[in-house]
């Protein structure tokens, strides 16, 4: 199914559709650069994912090793798709593991806002508020949990 849809990709560039569906399915096979262009490709043709696309492609950044875009990808997925509290807690990890105490404060807060019932939530924003005063006013090393 990968060589076909990378060959009707060659023959229609411009199908965001088909590029999304072969940009995970290059996800799934590891294939994570090759993925993340068919991703930015959409983006670039104007086309609005689906949460879970931005998430992949925020994981398959992560992965590659740039944070930075990882980052980007969930909050563009906040500006265009409903907002959801995994979105929220995917950012609290990536600002934690960057020590960004408050954007990730916001980020786990905001997932418990909206999933109060959730104890995984609960936990990590516990777990995180203990490490924030254990911690202090020291501001090295990983906050993540």
């Amino acid at each position: 199914e990968l060589q076909e849809l990378k060959r009707a990709d060659i023959q229609q560039p411009d199908n965001a559709l088909l590029k999304l569906r072969l940009a995970n399915r290059l996800m799934m096979v590891g294939e994570f650069e090759e993925g993340i262009r068919q991703f930015e490709r959409v983006i670039d043709l104007g086309v609005v994912m689906g949460s879970r696309d931005y998430v992949t492609l925020s994981q398959a950044y992560r992965i590659t090793g740039n944070a930075d875009r990882a980052i980007q990808a969930l909050q563009l997925c906040l500006e265009v798709c409903e907002e959801t509290p995994r979105v929220h807690m995917l950012l609290f990890q990536q600002y934690a593991e960057r020590n960004e105490k408050d954007a990730a404060s916001r980020h786990i807060d905001r997932a418990v806002e909206m999933s109060p019932d959730d104890p995984y939530l609960r936990k990590y924003q516990t777990d995180f508020r203990k490490k924030l005063n254990q911690e202090g006013a020291q501001t090295q090393g990983s906050l993540a949990p």
